[in-house]
């Protein structure tokens, strides 16, 4: 009795084993994706009803909507992958464009400075030319602009100059000022 039994296990998985996979026909697929591009998720009566209606075991629907979902979810990455790269060949290309233009800016400026930098060299020079070109009028000007009153240098006698109350009235507001410095007799 024993040995019967192992028989019978034996020709079930034999019988598991030989089995093919049974294909699904050209009607059943269309019908399947005609489905799935109306709803990719399948709910558990639909896949009763899909099952019934192309003589498929409810799980074999089930599968199915599995594996195109995995199929589809494939091809999306695909397409995003795709235009993901399209885009950064072009970011890429971009980047480059404007590191050359960069580095052209770059030059641009590096000889307008030096360009800059030469004329101000020029002018600096030539500016230094017409210092020394300075009148005489002007020179006395200047030298009286720069004379530092030093009290402690002078003596006893010229300290007595003004008295305090000319001091008082040395600014005085009703008396126009002179000029002769900066404007020289004509």
């Amino acid at each position: 009795m024993l040995d019967s039994l192992e028989e019978e296990d034996y020709s079930e998985t034999a019988s598991h084993v030989s089995e093919k996979k049974r294909r699904l026909n050209l009607h059943q697929v269309k019908a399947l994706e005609k489905n799935f591009e109306m709803e990719n998720k399948l709910e558990p009566e639909r896949k009763l009803k899909l099952a019934g209606e192309l003589g498929l075991q409810p799980r074999q629907v089930a599968i199915w909507f599995q594996n195109r979902r995995a199929r589809w979810k494939t091809k999306q990455l695909e397409r995003d992958y795709g235009t993901l790269k399209a885009s950064y060949e072009a970011l890429k290309l971009d980047y480059s464009n404007l590191e050359q233009k960069n580095e052209v800016l770059a030059q641009k400026v590096k000889e307008l400075k030096a360009k800059l930098m030469s004329q101000e060299k020029a002018d600096s020079s030539h500016s230094v030319k017409e210092e020394y070109r300075v009148s005489e009028s002007d020179r006395q000007c200047l030298s009286a602009q720069y004379q530092v009153y030093q009290p402690h240098l002078m003596k006893p006698e010229d300290q007595s100059l003004f008295s305090a109350e000319e001091s008082c009235n040395f600014f005085s507001v009703d008396q126009a000022p002179t000029l002769h410095c900066y404007f020289p007799e004509q």
